[in-house]
């Protein structure tokens, strides 16, 4: 029962830091793939439930979005986002975050954006998008691998006294 114990511990304290080194690494975590969209033309975007994120090439890049058509019932919300230390890349080019649309219900809207960038791409959002997402995610990794390390140490120190009770081995 003790091995179970043991694999348990490290099964969760690896798992930590698995998840800490994604996340302080800048590994965005559930994105989707990068499509790039014409600026300045209507196009159908796909809203998720968390939202789709605005990539533009240049870090620092501002864009500006306004629904086409049928408008959502409780509006669009965009998010400018000041954390620019998430970056993707794909065909070799690098992408910088630049906004975060949501609209509820989620669901296909036709939207006209603008930029002073030449390329603009849309993805839905990662997990970890900015510094408070960031931050919670470590926390919680420095958790589990915390939590992890307690119970292989309590094991080991459980299954130590038990063993010295019995007569183990350092008694006489």
């Amino acid at each position: 029962m003790r091995r179970v114990w043991l694999l348990l511990a490290a099964l969760v304290a690896a798992t930590g830091l698995a998840l800490g080194a994604a996340v302080w690494f800048g590994v965005p975590l559930d994105g989707g793939p990068l499509r790039q969209i014409p600026l300045g033309q209507p196009v159908t975007v796909t809203l998720p439930e968390r939202g789709a994120m605005l990539w533009v090439t240049t870090e620092g890049g501002r864009v500006s979005c306004e629904i086409v058509g049928v408008q959502p019932e409780r509006g669009l919300s965009s998010l400018m986002l000041p954390d620019q230390s998430l970056t993707a890349r794909t065909d070799g080019q690098t992408w910088h975050p630049a906004m975060l649309l949501t609209a509820y219900p989620p669901g296909e809207y036709t939207l006209t954006c603008t930029s002073s960038e030449t390329s603009l791409a849309t993805a839905e959002a990662p997990l970890i998008r900015d510094f408070r997402t960031r931050a919670v995610a470590l926390l919680a990794a420095a958790m589990l691998t915390v939590a992890g390390l307690g119970t292989a140490a309590i094991v080991a120190l459980r299954s130590g006294a038990s063993g010295r009770r019995a007569g183990g081995p350092g008694w006489s």
